[in-house]
């Protein structure tokens, strides 16, 4: 899905912990009103659904050559603050440093979250895709497994296609015969 990336600083916020609700309370209402006055479309992709990520941008802090630091906060709609900046979101804010002209090969973006997490982007070229610049990057950071799922489907339920769904399902189809 698409980013909408606002300047924190520019709505008062200095992208600390103790503003986590406030910022998902005006992320919230950014991302509706966007929402309501346009629709998005994906190059390649068409219709990606409504507007799901927020990105809010800290100040910029110059660490060493080509390589720059600062905080930012990742909202989801409808109402989460992520734990971390979000390697998407940092890599959408490279794509926003490159269309303003201030990325050369090999810069690096630092962004640090609420949770003092981060994610480094780093500008590895672009390319072209039709009439549209494709900016290629790396992103590393360190994650944690939140959770774990298991999806269990009643084949004896009319209402499910069991055939349909044991390729995808099992994995059985990887077994030798």
């Amino acid at each position: 899905g698409f980013y909408a990336l606002v300047d924190a600083e520019a709505l008062g916020f200095k992208l600390v912990r103790d503003e986590e609700q406030a910022l998902a309370a005006c992320a919230y209402k950014i991302v509706e009103a966007i929402k309501a006055q346009r629709g998005f479309s994906h190059y390649t992709l068409g219709d990606v659904g409504p507007l799901p990520f927020l990105h809010f941008m800290g100040p910029e802090e110059p660490i060493a050559e080509g390589y720059i630091r600062s905080r930012s906060t990742t909202y989801v709609h409808p109402g989460v603050i992520c734990r971390s900046t979000t390697g998407t979101g940092t890599s959408a804010r490279l794509a926003l440093m490159n269309y303003e002209g201030r990325l050369s090969l090999g810069d690096k973006l630092e962004t640090v979250s609420l949770r003092e997490t981060g994610f480094i982007g780093t500008f590895t070229g672009t390319h072209q895709e039709g009439a549209y610049q494709v900016v290629e990057n790396t992103i590393t950071g360190r994650s944690y497994v939140l959770a774990e799922s298991s999806i269990v489907i009643n084949c004896d339920d009319p209402m499910v296609a069991c055939g349909e769904l044991h390729h995808i399902l099992s994995d059985r189809h990887h077994e030798e015969t």
